[in-house]
């Protein structure tokens, strides 16, 4: 477990702490959802009119929504 005093005191980016075991437990998903965060995929998702419904056979570069 990472000590309040440890993590204030990292040299590492934000962005390499984003990456971190530590910040995924802290931080989920569900978490900044009930913040009132807007999620970059759902809104990608979205803007390219997918409707959560699968149209046959799906490439695994494209993203289920």
């Amino acid at each position: 477990m990472t000590g309040k005093s440890e993590a204030l005191c990292s040299s590492n980016s934000y962005w390499q702490m984003s990456r971190t075991p530590v910040i995924h437990q802290a931080i989920s998903n569900a978490w900044l959802k009930e913040q009132g965060l807007l999620s970059v995929k759902d809104l990608w998702c979205k803007a390219q009119g997918y409707t959560g419904k699968k149209r046959g056979k799906t490439s695994s570069r494209v993203p289920t929504c």
